[in-house]
């Protein structure tokens, strides 16, 4: 890893962590992490010093539909389209994230790609899994101004579900919020393989690529988010954890 003290503020330095899943239960957390995805935050209120915050401008394509609206509006909105009558509970996992990074020796022209073709194996995963297709995704933003470029995945963590009556036969569809079901520990393993798999097709990467060095955990088998894994790259020794309003 390089020296903390020879990294030059805004330079880009390509690091090769795997992606990794989060998942939010609260509006109000949700709100912030959806504010840093869009880069609706203005210039000088971001504390974490890898963005260049002069290069926000870089960030702001998001590949996925535009819904017309705020993302939280968007979740709210399909929250009640699908919930119907039912109350989803306030525990409830309203919105997951994969942070997907382009791999150390991808090269830079092929970066617009490698997120593009991500984009469309996640959506057509969890679009299928959900039953919702695209409208799984809430967004997914590329991150150019850290130092290393990467998108933000956001989907609703939806998991369709058909049964048969055993008497007359009739299928029944329904569907619901269930991350706990969705989104497994064989989920984390086979979606980051598959994904290498799928890119490694294409001729974009190799799925080593995707899979070196496995994605890091804590001791309760979480995965550590993008932000938590530069600190520890930093050999810094206090623990972290996303911090409501800040980036």
């Amino acid at each position: 890893m390089p020296n903390k003290s020879t990294k030059k503020h805004g330079a880009k330095r390509k690091e090769s962590y795997m992606p990794n899943l989060r998942k939010f239960q609260y509006m109000e957390d949700i709100g912030h992490l959806c504010a840093h995805y869009e880069r609706s935050v203005a210039k000088g209120h971001y504390s974490n010093e890898d963005i260049d915050q002069d290069k926000l401008d870089d960030d702001r394509t998001n590949l996925a539909p535009d819904r017309n609206m705020k993302q939280t509006e968007y979740i709210n909105e399909k929250i009640s389209e699908i919930m119907g009558d039912r109350t989803l509970r306030k525990d409830a996992v309203r919105m997951a994230c994969w942070v997907v990074n382009a791999p150390r020796t991808l090269p830079d022209d092929m970066h617009e790609e490698f997120f593009r073709e991500t984009y469309n194996f996640l959506t057509e995963r969890y679009g299928q899994k959900s039953g919702l297709g695209e409208d799984v995704c809430i967004s997914c933003y590329i991150h150019k101004s850290e130092t290393t470029e990467h998108i933000h995945y956001a989907f609703l963590p939806v998991l369709k579900r058909t049964t048969t009556d055993p008497v007359t036969g009739i299928e029944n569809t329904t569907q619901s919020f269930c991350a706990k079901e969705l989104l497994n520990r064989d989920e984390l393993r086979d979606c980051q393989a598959e994904l290498g798999e799928y890119l490694e097709a294409r001729g974009i990467c190799r799925k080593k690529d995707i899979l070196n060095g496995q994605t890091k955990k804590d001791s309760n088998g979480r995965a550590y988010s993008v932000r938590e894994l530069k600190e520890q790259s930093r050999n810094r020794t206090r623990n972290y954890s996303y911090g409501r309003g800040r980036f």
